[in-house]
């Protein structure tokens, strides 16, 4: 008769004492399964991130240099409201560049963005967007699997149908997370 009681009531005050951390547990089903839990997947931006991308590498082709690389790319972005364009664009003012005019701007979902800068054609984007403009990432192929497997999201930047180098950006992690985890 105790065990009766005391397990409902244990799993109560969990559920309760959970609540108080901000932790929602839907069901005592749920509750109970969790002990069992080995690997936790969370793929929510923001919930153990910052949810404020930054830049984190600028990787340039021989003979472009990294602001060259970072004022045409934020030059691009300036009109985008995409987090990746942002922490691009916050970078660029950061270091006092002048973005410039961009033309003939067009997003490709997906893939990236491509426009005209002082009469070059400008991409930024994923492997997808080299595809589309039959670009291959060989020098940077190395470095760039290197920043996926840390977790950066790659993009690269084309100029005049030429790979001009690459900028990796991520998401921090917050100052909580280890403590929430």
């Amino acid at each position: 008769c105790a065990l009766g009681l005391a397990t409902p009531m244990s799993i109560t005050v969990g559920m309760g004492r959970g609540a108080q951390m901000g932790v929602l547990i839907k069901n005592a089903e749920s509750l109970e399964n969790f002990e069992k839990v080995d690997i936790l997947i969370i793929d929510k931006t923001g919930t153990l991130t910052v949810g404020k991308p930054t830049v984190k590498k600028i990787i340039t082709a021989s003979h472009y240099q990294e602001d060259e690389i970072l004022c045409l790319a934020a030059s691009l972005e300036q009109n985008s409201e995409h987090p990746l364009a942002c922490a691009i664009i916050k970078l660029a003012i950061e270091r006092h560049l002048p973005l410039q005019t961009i033309h003939d701007f067009s997003s490709e979902m997906g893939k990236g963005v491509h426009g005209t800068v002082n009469g070059q054609r400008i991409a930024l984007g994923n492997v997808k967007l080299l595809e589309l403009f039959n670009l291959q990432p060989e020098t940077l192929t190395e470095e760039a699997n290197k920043l996926r497997e840390e977790g950066e999201t790659v993009m690269f930047l084309i100029v005049n149908n030429e790979i001009a180098g690459l900028i990796s950006a991520a998401d921090p992690i917050k100052e909580t997370t280890a403590a929430a985890l």
